[in-house]
């Protein structure tokens, strides 16, 4: 049996491939297998072997993206990046790598008029994730204040993902470095471990006596 060329890609690769070349023109909730099949030139039952259904695919594509060491990079720039010159020679150094737009790309199609609530809900759950650990903060104990908080950063930073391809690539590196997002998001994070729980005051040994 010959061996498989080196340029060629795995069936999901091709599919998955296709489902980014399809949500650049069709809505998400509009892409059908037949659709997936005729981009990728893989056949339906291929398809069904590896994926149950579109929605599966979508999942395997984006947790692609989210894996990226660059877009992980981003996101802490955004965070802890500084005003002086090696931030922006970062934010540059970034722009410049192929995979890094391509998936930033990516994301805002997600984000866009053709993606879906239900992707941008988990662009959002992962952007919390993050966050949470990155701060040494446990999701689980949040009041709904505090919940409402760390969802409205969620928001913010959704936001920027949304536009940042339009932003960076058209060269506007200047607006990026300008953004007060940073120290915003940074302040709202320590704001929820500062607010959290104190420890029930012990009793004195009087009291215990009195009592």
């Amino acid at each position: 049996m010959p061996r498989p060329k080196l340029n060629d890609r795995s069936a999901p690769e091709k599919m998955q491939q296709a489902f980014w070349t399809l949500l650049e023109t069709k809505q998400y909730d509009r892409i059908t297998v037949n659709d997936i099949a005729r981009t990728s030139g893989i056949n339906r039952g291929s398809f069904y072997y590896h994926y149950g259904n579109i929605a599966e695919l979508a999942e395997d594509a984006i947790a692609a993206i989210y894996e990226s060491p660059e877009v992980l990079d981003f996101i802490t720039w955004i965070i802890h990046r500084s005003e002086d010159d090696i931030a922006s020679l970062r934010l540059t150094r970034l722009l410049d790598m192929p995979q890094f737009r391509s998936s930033i790309q990516r994301i805002a199609l997600v984000l866009g008029p053709h993606g879906s609530p239900a992707l941008t809900r988990q662009f959002k759950d992962y952007v919390i994730g993050m966050w949470m650990t990155v701060f040494g903060i446990d999701a689980d104990v949040l009041d709904v204040s505090q919940q409402l908080t760390v969802e409205f950063i969620a928001s913010g930073i959704t936001g920027i993902f949304g536009r940042i391809s339009e932003v960076a690539f058209e060269g506007d590196l200047d607006a990026l470095n300008r953004l007060p997002i940073p120290g915003i998001v940074v302040q709202l994070l320590a704001s929820l471990r500062e607010t959290a729980p104190a420890d029930p005051p012990k009793p004195q040994s009087g009291d215990a006596e009195a009592a």
